[in-house]
């Protein structure tokens, strides 16, 4: 078991399988070695969750990731995080972050010109 989980972090931490729009329960199993029933029971107990929620988690991650760049747009994001459609990207976003993608940038903007030094003092010891 430890050595089907290890496998499956790799694939989704190391190889990031998750950004291949067209990712599933099956594919992941033949290429992790085991079967579907298998992989969904450790998939069940490490993330306490099931595949699809596995999947669109680490979708959301590396899109939040993306977005906080700053080098692409929002239709840029949702393809590159192995989206095929912007609505259930944005659906995601929204149940996963509790807010679209786009007020996402903005609080983070907004916390991040907060956090900025106001004195001379605080802009040098900053750095």
């Amino acid at each position: 078991m430890d050595e089907i989980r290890n496998r499956l972090i790799d694939y989704l931490e190391v190889r990031k399988i998750f950004l291949e729009p067209n990712i599933s329960l099956i594919k992941l199993s033949m290429e992790v070695g085991t079967n579907t029933t298998y992989l969904s029971n450790i998939i069940n107990q490490y993330y306490k969750c099931n595949f699809h929620s596995v999947i669109n988690n680490y979708r959301i991650q590396y899109a939040k990731k993306l977005l906080l760049e700053g080098k692409y747009d929002v239709a840029e994001v949702v393809i590159k995080s192995g989206y095929t459609s912007r609505s259930v990207f944005f659906s995601a976003f929204q149940r996963i972050e509790g807010t679209s993608p786009l007020n996402f940038i903005v609080q983070k903007r907004i916390l991040s010109i907060r956090t900025y030094p106001t004195n001379i003092k605080d802009t040098l010891t900053a750095f």
